[in-house]
């Protein structure tokens, strides 16, 4: 550009697309709501959309809440720059609302003549992490064990956590009374 005899260089042409960071949701994380944040920033002001599991564009403000499916979802962040650059940012996330199943095959809810007693139970879940038993005194990490108990009532308290953090609990009650 020329302004009489002295030439004004021109703007600097934007070509670096904007800095994405994504703080929630974190990838490869298990989540127990469908409810997920979704917080995110750039190194300079841009305007965002999402595109969760596919699904069209939409626009939002940093941060809001988006609606995740059960299962795996996969979310690309966009960030526009004033100059129209666009950078993106993948996170793969897993929602998993639902709790583990537990069933308990022994002990059974009676009265039992011996103190030596069996305690079975299985856990299921696709995302199962840990299962175990209290036995009124101690957490038991097994799901087969035979066990002492004194003469009286008992309560058992079983567990089953998955990794989005989903915990079942199941009791039974049982009593020993001996022989006379």
């Amino acid at each position: 550009i020329r302004c009489g005899k002295t030439e004004i260089p021109p703007e600097p042409q934007d070509t670096t697309a904007p800095e994405i960071t994504v703080y929630s949701p974190i990838s490869n994380k298990f989540y127990n709501t469908k409810n997920i944040s979704l917080e995110v920033s750039a190194n300079e002001q841009a305007e965002w959309k999402y595109s969760l599991n596919s699904a069209d564009k939409v626009s939002f403000e940093p941060n809001t809440t988006i609606t995740g499916e059960e299962g795996q979802n996969i979310l690309i962040v966009y960030a526009t720059d004033i100059a129209g650059n666009t950078a993106q940012e993948q996170v793969v996330f897993y929602v998993d609302t639902k709790m583990p199943i537990i069933s308990i095959l022994s002990p059974e809810n009676k009265t039992y003549a011996s103190r030596d007693i069996l305690v079975k139970f299985t856990a299921q879940d696709e995302n199962l992490v840990s299962s175990w038993f209290f036995n009124e005194t101690a957490d038991i990490y097994s799901n087969e064990l035979e066990q002492k108990f004194s003469e009286g009532s008992h309560t058992l308290k079983f567990y089953a956590k998955d990794k989005a953090g989903n915990v079942a609990v199941k009791t039974i009650s049982f009593t020993v009374k001996l022989p006379e």
